[in-house]
């Protein structure tokens, strides 16, 4: 969806403010007295790059056996990336006990191994360009498993 935009500015430079970031835009220049006179070669800029506006979509959480999850997501909608995505940053919680873990993944998906069964688990996912955007967040419990060991003190 092409816009177009003129300016006029009485120096040799102007400053144009409010641009998306990432965004491919064509300027050309004329030189304006009673008329206008001819426009330069086209240019090419990009602006820079920002952190997502948007966060991941679709974050799916779920357990594959008693002690390990499958979180699956999707990247930013385009028009919230604002750059080139570099990796995401996801937080674990352990909510009984508060105990949380954080790593960086590539891909959009990851298992994550070594959980407790039955303990709730909150999932939050961000994705990073030259920083961390917004993180979107489930939560998951984790299913009962079998008993680890016999019962003690058995009376007869």
């Amino acid at each position: 969806n092409k816009q177009s935009f003129s300016f006029q500015s009485q120096q040799n430079s102007l400053n144009v403010s409010l641009l998306s970031p990432y965004t491919l835009y064509y300027v050309k220049v004329a030189a304006v007295t009673v008329e206008t006179g001819p426009y330069s070669q086209t240019y090419n800029i990009t602006t820079l790059q920002d952190v997502p506006s948007s966060p991941p979509e679709q974050l799916n959480a779920s357990s594959l056996d008693p002690t390990s999850l499958q979180l699956q997501w999707y990247p930013p909608d385009p028009s919230g990336t604002n750059g080139i995505i570099q990796y995401y940053n996801l937080t674990v919680i352990e909510l009984e006990t508060g105990v949380f873990s954080t790593l960086s993944v590539i891909e959009t998906y990851i298992t994550i191994p070594n959980l407790h069964p039955f303990y709730t688990y909150k999932c939050s996912v961000s994705a990073v360009t030259i920083g961390n955007g917004p993180f979107i967040t489930v939560t998951l419990r984790m299913p009962e498993s079998a008993p680890i060991s016999p019962p003690t003190n058995v009376i007869s």
